[in-house]
């Protein structure tokens, strides 16, 4: 795998949270928030830990709590203040999965599926309920 330098506002890269030198023990990323993907190379020995900027918004690295958003279409999902009949994050799925797996989980009532192609195993699929007056 080769990286370039890329602009992280247009989405659909990598953004490096940390880098180390002189190791290739991606267990370092453990200490680091919101790594999604761990790479190391040899010669010089360097690892770094990264997250995916997913061209579809923020929301793909919401976590379960998060409230979030949808524009117009469905398009350009961002990670909002909370408010009462607002969506919140109940379930965040990583990998593939389909709609069946969040009418599993309780309360609830919408789900959006992230994709990336060719990288599977970053699709994210959240579930998300409707926040209720008083919940926010």
């Amino acid at each position: 795998m080769e990286f370039e330098s890329a602009e992280c506002d247009r989405g659909d890269v990598f953004e490096v949270l940390r880098a180390f030198g002189n190791t290739t023990d991606r267990s370092v990323c453990n200490y680091v928030d919101h790594v999604e993907w761990r790479y190391s190379v040899r010669d010089p020995d360097v690892t770094v830990c990264l997250a995916y900027r997913h061209g579809d918004g923020a929301a793909y690295n919401a976590d379960r709590g998060d409230c979030v958003d949808d524009g117009p279409g469905g398009t350009a999902w961002t990670v909002k203040q909370c408010r009462p009949s607002g969506l919140v994050v109940i379930n965040r799925i990583e990998g593939r999965s389909s709609s069946a797996d969040c009418e599993r989980v309780p309360r609830n009532k919408r789900d959006h599926y992230f994709t990336v192609e060719g990288a599977p195993e970053l699709n994210v699929r959240l579930c998300m309920g409707m926040i209720g007056p008083g919940t926010s």
